[in-house]
């Protein structure tokens, strides 16, 4: 079941992708505008580990339909999308 993702997963992850950013938890789930990127690339990692777009929405605060329009968006630019790619490979 893709939403039974264990919470102690989730949140080495979200530490992971914000330390690569060089930035806290709070940033990266916060609504800064600075930490817009990093907040998508945390989205795409988190698809990629099999969570549904409900439970992205759920653990980043935001709309499913929000954290599926960022993934689109970051899959649609190759330099982003290989920049997350190798970022993933690490976390």
């Amino acid at each position: 079941m893709l939403n039974a993702f264990p919470l102690p997963l989730i949140s080495e992850v979200i530490e992971r992708v914000a330390a690569w950013h060089g930035i806290t938890t709070e940033e990266i789930l916060g609504r800064d505008k600075h930490n817009r990127q990093a907040s998508h690339e945390l989205m795409w990692v988190l698809r990629r580990r099999g969570l549904s777009y409900p439970r992205i929405g759920n653990v980043t605060n935001r709309d499913h339909s929000t954290c599926f329009q960022a993934i689109k968006k970051l899959e649609a630019d190759p330099v982003a999308l290989e920049r997350v790619e190798r970022m993933e490979q690490r976390a």
